[in-house]
């Protein structure tokens, strides 16, 4: 064997490694316009959710295989607690199918759970998972994440359900954070106010204009506003 068959034998992954990684990049995802938003763009870059719901930028993005067992992971976590409920007996719907629509702008999505206390009252349940660092950060903060609530709170006015949790789960060693919630009418307009305008740029065949400014250096759009910004 020749130097360079040793070295690119030394560079292979081990062979169980490869298939996994190989499977896990032959996930289909589709691709394609929609004209609905999703409630988990609530607070992302108004012109980002226009490139995605266009297709010019695909939503899966820079998904390797690393990011997608962390989605399974997260995905995992989820079944894993709606067996909880449903062995409690407090489990009313899982993935529960939301429609919304109000002048021409239309969203659409699954919450996570609808369970119920021990008075009978509905709450609007949703799970994240996160890493020992950001938990721990949400934890000194004892506020949830913007954006979740956010999200929270579009399913919680289309499901007509005004109160519920977010709860946290630390992906290290599974303690829990959970935030009690309730609807805030003054947030989802400011978002459905965000949506609208995005589809009547689109309608008018013109692109969302910059943000002031872009912090995230990983954004999948980042490549078509970079020279807009250089002017």
């Amino acid at each position: 064997m020749g130097l360079n068959e040793i070295l690119k034998s030394k560079s292979r992954k081990p062979w169980l490694e490869e298939l996994i990684d190989t499977h896990l990049i032959s996930y289909v995802r589709e691709e394609r316009p929609v004209n609905h938003f999703h409630p988990s763009w609530a607070g992302k870059c108004p012109r980002l959710i226009q490139l995605i719901m266009t297709g010019v930028v695909p939503e899966s993005e820079g998904i390797g295989p690393r990011i997608q067992r962390i989605f399974d992971t997260g995905h995992d976590m989820h079944d894993r607690y709606g067996r909880y409920f449903e062995k409690m007996g407090v489990l009313l719907a899982k993935e529960p199918q939301l429609f919304f629509e109000q002048d021409g702008v239309i969203i659409k999505g699954n919450a996570d759970y609808i369970i119920k206390d021990e008075f009978g009252k509905l709450h609007l349940l949703e799970l994240k998972s996160m890493n020992n660092r950001r938990f721990n950060e949400l934890c000194t903060a004892n506020v949830p994440v913007v954006e979740n609530f956010l999200q929270w709170n579009i399913y919680s006015r289309c499901l007509n359900i005004q109160m519920g949790e977010l709860l946290y789960e630390n992906k290290d060693d599974c303690n829990m954070k959970v935030f009690s919630l309730k609807y805030e009418e003054d947030r989802f307009n400011e978002i459905f106010n965000i949506f609208k305008a995005i589809a009547d740029y689109s309608k008018k065949g013109l692109i969302y204009p910059l943000p002031a400014k872009c912090d995230n250096k990983y954004c999948p759009a980042k490549g078509y506003c970079k020279e807009e910004f250089k002017k």
